[in-house]
């Protein structure tokens, strides 16, 4: 994997991203393993109601490339080395930092069915996701991918504490596609810097 930063801005807010992205190449036995346990742990994990094997596969690819994409992240910061451990575990937390707060990852595809959103766009129209019937963590870290067609990179922009978005934000429910459950919602652009999540007493 390699790591991109560069800032954009977004509704006249300057936001530093941390793009991580894998190469077929130097990552191609990353990338087989990663396969490998979606494949195999399909039948284990919860599936969204209505969903084929084929795209529940798919979401745990995605999902745990997201969250490789980030352990790759956290160590790549240096002084921070140690402070994040990925847990690798299924259907509990993703990562435990300072050996306090639970981290759970969450993807989105910035391709929906009406629109295909550049980065810029889908930071100032998308939320937090946090699946209602999940057990919540104490941290959502929301990862960008361009599609569910091209998922070879994952942008980290802000974290949020689950508990705020649960109990202070405006909390509004969607339900995604009729199958994919519910969600509370919280605009990404109020999150905070994802590089303070590292700063946490």
């Amino acid at each position: 994997m390699k790591q991109n930063i560069y800032k954009i801005t977004v509704k006249n807010k300057i936001i530093e991203i941390f793009e991580i992205v894998f190469d077929k190449e130097t990552d191609n036995e990353l990338i087989k393993k990663i396969r490998n346990f979606a494949e195999t742990s399909a039948q284990s994990t919860f599936r969204r109601s209505g969903m084929a094997d084929k795209e529940h596969i798919k979401n745990i690819e995605i999902g745990k490339r997201a969250e490789e994409a980030f352990n790759f992240l956290a160590q790549s910061l240096g002084e921070n080395v140690g402070e994040v451990i990925y847990a690798n575990s299924i259907d509990e937390y993703d990562f435990i930092l300072k050996n306090k707060y639970k981290i759970d990852i969450k993807s989105s595809t910035m391709k929906t069915k009406q629109n295909n959103y550049n980065l810029t766009e889908a930071l100032g129209r998308f939320n937090f996701t946090v699946l209602e019937d999940q057990k919540h963590q104490d941290l959502i870290i929301q990862a960008l991918y361009p599609s569910r067609d091209k998922y070879d990179r994952y942008y980290f922009t802000f974290y949020e504490f689950v508990n705020y978005v649960q109990k202070n934000g405006k909390k509004t429910y969607l339900k995604m596609n009729g199958n994919s459950g519910y969600y509370s919602l919280q605009p990404l652009i109020k999150g905070k810097p994802i590089i303070d999540i590292f700063k946490i007493n």
